[in-house]
């Protein structure tokens, strides 16, 4: 037990077990799991931890005027990102098909360059099918992008 006394500076509750402070961790949490695990250690995180970032996401985007823009993800991947590019519709215009590249510094994907296109429906003349083929840029087309860190090992 704790010795509580008063004394003239306050009350003194003795020596706090070393236990109680070694469930504390000072190590960063874990990132998120494919499968979830129990812990192994008996520890608790501190109420300031915070858990790694797995996504950059990016609203709002425009291409540029030559039909391509460079994004810089939020955040750096040790792998390489599922990316996902979803355009906005705009009225009058047809639909815009955009496609990326990722961008590596050293050994992590830290951007990727997307470029967009006009599909526009093109009639095959010879079998009589319309099909949808790159109808030029779509400059100025707007869109956002979600890169997510990969679960594979």
């Amino acid at each position: 037990m704790f010795d509580r006394t008063l004394t003239p500076e306050g009350w003194n509750v003795g020596q706090i077990p070393n236990a109680a402070l070694d469930i504390l961790s000072d190590q960063a949490p874990q990132p998120e799991a494919t499968a979830g695990q129990a812990g192994a250690t008996p520890r608790a995180s501190r109420d300031t931890h915070q858990h790694p970032r797995l996504t950059s996401s990016h609203g709002d985007l425009t291409l540029g005027g030559d039909g391509t823009l460079t994004v810089s993800y939020t955040r750096s991947f040790d792998k390489a990102p599922a990316v996902v590019l979803v355009p906005e519709t705009i009225a009058g215009q047809g639909p815009v098909v955009l496609t990326y590249e990722h961008i590596k510094s050293g050994a992590l994907w830290t951007g990727c360059k997307v470029t967009g296109y006009k599909a526009a429906p093109v009639t095959v003349a010879i079998l009589g099918f319309v099909v949808n083929a790159f109808g030029g840029s779509a400059a100025g087309a707007k869109f956002s992008l979600v890169a997510v860190a990969s679960s594979q090992p």
